[in-house]
């Protein structure tokens, strides 16, 4: 990448990201969960909600678990990009 001083010199361009994953959800996030998982039911078919709680009992529920899930799989997954950054970085 070329230096802003020099366009005609390159070097490495070293950057630090924090992202800031919520562990627990607040009441806010809360609601942000319940439009979330109200939007998704809204968007399926009820061929796709029958099979849900035919397999996996309670449409909402599972949708909650699942956006949960995901959630924490958001957390682990930048815990190990921080982690992975600082060692390429240090």
């Amino acid at each position: 990448m070329p230096t802003l001083r020099n366009p005609q010199t390159r070097g490495d361009h070293y950057i630090t990201l924090i992202v800031d994953i919520p562990t627990k959800l607040n009441n806010e996030q809360k609601e942000a969960l319940m439009k979330a998982v109200s939007a998704a039911l809204k968007s399926m078919s009820s061929d796709a909600q029958d099979y849900i709680k035919s397999n996996f009992g309670d449409t909402t529920q599972y949708l909650e678990n699942r956006i949960e899930a995901q959630i924490d799989a958001n957390h682990v997954a930048a815990k190990q990009a921080a982690a992975q950054n600082t060692l390429n970085l240090g």
